[in-house]
């Protein structure tokens, strides 16, 4: 199953190879936290690694670099997010955490995740989230942080 995410804009087509649906439910974090009163992320080179581990195997992390507007990324992602009909729980915030669950439908399976963003002001932010699809469990993390100028 192919998903919108992220990381289309951010990594290369390895990451197909940790699992598109993993990718696709920290994507729900961070697109639903793009609607929010949040900083706004500062353009430069960025960072990002992702950690996706189910409780079948050991979890396979990657990162990479990419030369971004974080916050336009973010907002790209959110209206193709809308085209999928994912429906996301009101977000609470406590301090620089955000926390909310969301449901997702793509062709015919569903989804449902977890979500703690925690932002770093303008420069990172890091989300953990839990999902479950098709009665399998799976944790992701992503650690986003802007490394210096293009």
């Amino acid at each position: 199953m192919l998903l919108h995410t992220l990381w289309f804009l951010v990594l290369s087509p390895r990451l197909l190879l940790l699992g598109a649906i993993g990718i696709n439910l920290i994507t729900v974090a961070a697109v639903s936290l793009a609607a929010q009163d949040m900083p706004e992320f500062r353009k430069g080179m960025w960072e990002y690694q992702i950690t996706l581990g189910s409780g079948n195997g050991q979890p396979q992390t990657i990162t990479t670099k990419k030369c971004t507007n974080p916050t336009e990324d973010l907002k790209k992602q959110n209206k193709m997010l809308a085209k999928d009909g994912c429906k996301v729980s009101p977000i609470t915030k406590k301090g620089s955490a955000y926390s909310y669950t969301s449901q997702c439908m793509k062709q015919g399976i569903g989804s449902q995740s977890t979500s703690v963003i925690t932002v770093d002001g303008d420069v990172g932010y890091r989300i953990d989230a839990e999902s479950q699809q098709a009665g399998e469990q799976s944790k992701q993390m992503l650690l986003a942080k802007r490394v210096g100028d293009c």
